[in-house]
């Protein structure tokens, strides 16, 4: 039967008919007009089904907007509910105070232009503190149902009693420096009166020996005459003995003939022989036993100087040969033959310029010769390959640097070993050289001032920025750092260990012997070290104040005046073998760092070094938690860099790899900026700066780098350096322990660092 059917589809927006006229057989064409006709009659009578209506589905309407809750403060923490209810809201550190109990920070919070402070014990509870009055001053909803993070009562009472501490401690601080200035000018005024009494005492006595070696010379002038006045009026002679007393002899029996022998006469045989010589012979005979008179032998001598020949004749032999001589020097005044040694006359120079040899010609005089540069021997053992290579690194980073400002004195290398110990694994780290240190007068607690600038200090110094660096590296992803993770902290990767080789024994106690006879006294002065009775052995030693630069090169125990702040090189290696040479202004990221083997030049003396970089603190407590470093291996060697001892100069030298190098001026401890045009002693104040070595610099890239990266650390230097560290416990124990064991005290410094 034939049908027609019409679909209507809705996805296509067009209708679709169809016929039959069979079974089988179909038909149908497409109508775009949209509209359906359909035989629903037809469709049933073939077995088509009309397709029942599917129920509507119930589809979300997103174009719907939820009502917004109302904002709560309730159960939110302070900084969170305030950020979310007012974005704009910034928090600044208003002030800190630290104190040995704790810390005392403030914190303004600023909203809509109005600041709210905040006290707590920390930056963070401070920072809560100011939120939640911010919260209350802006009327935000149940601002007082917001989470307290501590009570606000008693850490306002805490900030208040600390401020007051610290209060206390400053105008303690302030009155103890006005003390030490008092003392320091009253020892000054006495040291003044007690010269100038000198003086006047040292004028009283020259003028009494002046007038009474007058009164002496007048005595023996009276003797004098009053002698040749009776010898005159008895026919004898007159000699002066000693002390100046007359002494009268009876004259011989030659007529009153006068001697011709020679006295105080510069023109000797000596002479003659030095100008002369070796062509002199000289011969004498007695030509007249009895002499003129009978009484005395008459003696001839022969001279013949490269062929010249004179003779003489007198009463002895000395005076006949003396009468030779003078008759040679008379005629080769006129006629004189090849000189074969001329006698230079010494001159003095100028005291700054002396030499060893005081007659060496200086250069720009007649006779200079120049002195072959100094070549270093081949190295072939390890020890001698670090000195070499660190001798190396140094005079590439100086390669640009005029002569006056290379501190070769004391030059102090950190080389850093990756695997066996062999030269191709090492890598110099960091480098420091010089003797002195600034004035301590002139130290403040800005931190920007590098105060000790001995080789040994400004070594570990450019290690902590070489660490820095590496901190950094690390956190970025570089794979080439020397750290890997442990923990909350750093440590250094598996087979990297560090040297320490310098080209001469610190100062203080690793150059320190026991007495022992006198030869073997001198013999250790000679090798540069110091011989002390045997209580002095192991004690901390300072620095001695020195009008010039700041301090003395060497170092005095702390009984000795006039002694500076700092101490000894031996003592701050000593503490850093025991507690780590990271320091504690890296202590908290680190794990301790420690130096491995020592390897020194000049003034090497096992036992003392021993003694002073281990031994001595080795009985020390160590704290829970903490365990005592293995001694380290002490390596002499003899290979050196420079001819001699160089000179001690008021400049340092600090390098660390990947940085730049720096000249640091020990009188004011800063950075030389530019060395053109400078005339030492004088240096510009404009040309110099901020080192970046400097404490404050280091710090400051410390903290950068924590804050980019997210680590912990304090906000101030002062709040780092006396954070409860494993390295604060243990060198506190030091310290303590040192004291307990009669060893000395730790000095502290005037001024304390507060930024």
């Amino acid at each position: 039967m034939p049908y027609s059917s019409t679909y209507n589809d809705a996805r296509s927006g067009g209708t679709y008919n169809s016929a039959s006229t069979g079974a089988g057989a179909g038909g149908g064409t497409f109508n775009s007009a949209g509209n359906i006709q359909a035989s629903l009659a037809n469709m049933t009578q073939v077995g088509y089904q009309p397709y029942p209506q599917r129920p509507h589905r119930n589809r979300p309407n997103f174009n719907t907007v939820k009502a917004k809750k109302p904002f709560t403060c309730a159960n939110k923490h302070p900084v969170m509910a305030l950020k979310e209810l007012c974005p704009a809201a910034t928090f600044e550190t208003a002030c800190s105070y630290h104190v040995p109990g704790g810390a005392a920070v403030v914190m303004s919070c600023k909203v809509n232009g109005v600041v709210y402070q905040g006290e707590g014990t920390d930056s963070k509870i401070a920072k809560a503190i100011a939120a939640h009055k911010a919260l209350a001053g802006i009327k935000a909803n149940e601002f007082d149902l917001v989470k307290k993070v501590c009570d606000y009562a008693e850490q306002r009472q805490l900030v208040l009693d600390r401020i007051s501490k610290w209060q206390d401690d400053q105008a303690k601080k302030a009155a103890a420096k006005e003390e030490v200035e008092k003392r320091e000018e009253r020892e000054q005024q006495e040291r003044l009166e007690r010269a100038e009494k000198r003086k006047l005492a040292k004028a009283e006595t020259d003028q009494q020996a002046f007038l009474a070696k007058q009164a002496r010379e007048m005595e023996k002038e009276n003797k004098r005459k009053n002698a040749a006045a009776a010898a005159a009026a008895a026919g004898e002679a007159m000699e002066v003995g000693e002390g100046g007393d007359a002494v009268v002899k009876k004259l011989k029996n030659n007529n009153g003939a006068a001697s011709t022998t020679l006295t105080n006469n510069p023109n000797t045989y000596g002479h003659l022989l030095h100008r002369y010589g070796p062509e002199v012979s000289e011969s004498s005979a007695v030509i007249d036993p009895k002499g003129n008179g009978g009484c005395a032998p008459l003696f001839k001598s022969t001279l013949t100087v490269q062929g010249f020949t004179f003779e003489a004749t007198a009463t002895s032999k000395k005076g006949a040969r003396n009468a030779a001589v003078l008759a040679a020097f008379t005629q080769f005044e006129v006629n004189p033959p090849p000189i074969v040694h001329e006698k230079r006359k010494k001159t003095w120079q100028d005291q700054k310029k002396r030499t060893r040899n005081k007659n060496r010609p200086q250069p720009g005089e007649e006779g200079y010769v120049e002195r072959a540069p100094f070549v270093p021997p081949p190295a072939t053992e390890f020890p001698d390959m670090i000195a070499e290579l660190s001798w190396k690194v140094f005079d590439e980073i100086l390669a640009e640097v005029p002569e006056m400002f290379r501190a070769r004195r004391n030059v102090v290398a950190i080389v850093k070993v990756e695997g066996e110990a062999v030269i191709d694994n090492c890598e110099v780290v960091a480098l420091g050289s010089g003797t002195l240190c600034m004035f301590m007068d002139k130290m403040d607690g800005s931190g920007e001032l590098v105060e000790d600038l001995t080789g040994d200090s400004l070594a570990l110094r450019g290690f902590r920025s070489y660490l820095v660096g590496q901190i950094k590296k690390h956190l970025e992803g570089a794979e080439d750092s020397i750290f890997c993770k442990s923990g909350k902290s750093l440590q250094v990767k598996e087979g990297i260990t560090f040297i320490l080789y310098s080209n001469s024994s610190p100062m203080g106690d690793c150059r320190i012997v026991q007495k022992e006879d006198p030869k073997e006294g001198f013999k250790s002065r000679k090798q540069g070290l110091l011989p002390v009775n045997e209580e002095d052995l192991g004690k901390l030693r300072l620095f001695r104040t020195d009008k010039r630069f700041g301090s003395s090169e060497s170092c005095f125990t702390n009984t000795a005046s006039f002694l500076h702040c700092i101490p000894s090189p031996s003592d701050k290696l000593g503490i850093r073998q025991i507690c780590g040479v990271q320091g504690s202004l890296l202590s908290s990221i680190l794990e301790p760092i420690f130096i491995s083997r020592h390897i020194v030049n000049r003034s090497f003396n096992e036992t003392s070094l021993q003694r002073a970089l281990y031994d001595r603190f080795k009985e020390v407590p160590v704290p829970e938690g903490s365990q005592l470093p293995p001694a380290p291996v002490l390596t002499h060697t003899l290979w050196r860099g420079t001819f001699g001892t160089p000179p001690c100069i008021p400049w340092g030298v600090i390098w660390a790899h990947d940085q730049s190098m720096e000249l640091l001026h020990t009188l004011t401890g800063k950075r030389l900026m530019d060395w053109e045009g400078i005339v030492p002693p004088e240096v510009p104040t404009e040309k110099l700066g901020v080192s970046s070595y400097a404490t404050k610099s280091l710090f400051s890239a410390l903290l950068t780098t924590c804050r980019k990266h997210k680590m912990r650390c304090e906000e101030t230097y002062s709040a780092q350096k006396t954070a409860e560290t494993s390295y604060r416990k243990m060198k506190n124990a030091v310290i303590t322990f040192a004291k307990d064991s009669e060893l000395g005290e730790w000095p502290v410094k005037p001024v304390q660092p507060d930024f």
